[in-house]
């Protein structure tokens, strides 16, 4: 029997304390193990970055009560293991529901196929360290022929599975992979990689590549080039942007509860907000990307949904809860990159052909303190410390730059371009009209 199994069995005998016995439950359970390793200062694993194995259970479990409170909170070895001796302790930490209604539990659906699991990261996981230790050894010798002089690297794979249950009978299991690497070369110039299977050898070759052309670069100063034209937001960049500055104003929670920019009617009316080439759209289908599952925790299926169609307002997100509010369907939630997608009619541009549009201006690959920025405004002014100058259509130092502007006024701003960046689903995003940028 499964700790899964378990738990269904014992939460199926309606447990109680005094007179609330649990009329209705869910929960989502992940258990599995991880490995990391690593590179340091240029020499494979030691005592800093030596291979390492992790253990882990976690997930979330929310109870019913006869009485009509609610229990959410979140699940470990021990709840799992010995849920009665946890009972108490779960009827204490019970509330009233929000808007006074039982949240909603998901009944039995059919599931679409996801590409998850790679079996070549659980073999890496389960004991063929041969696969990390190449990986690494590959990047390491691509990056020195490259001329970094030092290189640092870790290395992060696991296996997981999953179950998702419900006391209305729906039941989810799966297995998914996962494997990330953050690369550096020279202390300065930095290129990741996540996905849910392993880097192939191209995948490898251009973060080594991207290191070895950006390390020389950045490792000298520079000031803004004068009358800078305008700004190159990398996709990293472009996900942060939107997960702060867009999609909370999306939820369908806060359209409902006047925490958004957007109204119900808005929505209704298909407000114009953005160009009318481009969709923002929510994919948890995509095969072996870190957003995709075969469902949420809460049991909503996978799926694709715009939430911007045409420029106009297409959808709200909306969890099971207030789903029902709505009269919708719910929507699914990625829980990974891309958190959502800019998708444009319009053919994009390469990343050469963009520095060769912006001329001057800077290139913007990390902008710390998004999550500072108020999402109602949908407008940042930040400080990006180690941007990379652009001048005469060509990426040159490390330039430290002030930045701000409204991301819906850019994604209105015919002059704004999708760039292609390879390895990536998503697109980074030429902005040369709205933004100000200032030396820091």
């Amino acid at each position: 029997m499964t700790l899964a199994d378990a738990l269904i069995e014992w939460l199926e005998r309606r447990p109680a304390v005094d007179d609330a016995d649990i009329v209705g439950w869910r929960f989502s359970m992940a258990e599995g193990d991880g490995v990391r390793a690593g590179i340091r200062a240029s020499r494979l694993g030691g005592p800093y970055e030596g291979p390492g194995v992790t253990r882990r259970l976690v997930g979330t479990l929310e109870l019913h009560w006869s009485d009509g409170l609610v229990t959410l909170r979140g699940l470990d070895r021990r709840a799992v293991v010995q849920p009665a001796q946890e009972l108490v302790e779960l009827r204490n930490d019970a509330v009233a529901p929000r808007r006074g209604r039982l949240p909603p539990l998901a009944g039995p659906t059919a599931l679409p196929e996801v590409e998850t699991f790679d079996p070549a990261v659980a073999r890496a996981v389960t004991g063929d360290a041969g696969t990390g230790l190449h990986t690494l050894e590959r990047l390491l010798e691509r990056s020195r022929s490259g001329g970094i002089r030092r290189v640092d690297a870790v290395m992060r794979a696991s296996r997981t599975a999953r179950t998702v249950a419900t006391s209305r009978g729906f039941r989810a299991d799966w297995h998914d992979t996962a494997c990330s690497i953050e690369l550096w070369g020279d202390e300065i110039a930095g290129a990741s990689y996540g996905r849910r299977c392993l880097p192939t050898a191209s995948d490898l070759d251009r973060l080594a590549e991207e290191i070895a052309t950006l390390a020389p670069c950045l490792s000298k100063a520079q000031d803004l080039p004068s009358d800078p034209r305008g700004v190159l937001f990398m996709p990293n960049v472009v996900h942060g942007l939107l997960e702060r500055l867009v999609l909370p104003n999306l939820s369908g929670r806060a359209i409902r509860d006047g925490r958004s920019l957007f109204s119900r009617a808005d929505l209704e009316e298909r407000r114009q907000i953005i160009r009318a080439d481009l969709d923002l759209v929510v994919d948890t289908t995509l095969p072996f990307e870190l957003a995709s599952a075969p469902c949420s925790s809460e049991g909503v299926p996978a799926g694709r949904v715009a939430l911007i169609a045409a420029g106009r307002l297409a959808s709200p997100m909306v969890d099971p809860a207030t789903a029902a509010d709505w009269g919708l369907a719910p929507t699914p939630i990625p829980n990974g990159k891309p958190p959502a997608m800019l998708t444009s009619a319009l053919p994009t541009i390469d990343y050469d052909e963009a520095l060769t549009v912006l001329e001057r201006g800077v290139v913007v690959r990390d902008l710390p303190g998004l999550h500072t920025q108020p999402a109602r405004r949908a407008a940042y002014a930040l400080v990006a410390p180690d941007a990379q100058a652009v001048a005469g259509g060509t990426g040159r130092g490390r330039c430290a730059v002030r930045l701000a502007g409204g991301l819906l006024d850019h994604l209105r701003q015919p002059s704004t371009r999708p760039v292609h960046v390879p390895g990536d689903p998503s697109v980074g995003l030429l902005v040369l009209t709205g933004v100000e940028l200032l030396p820091a």
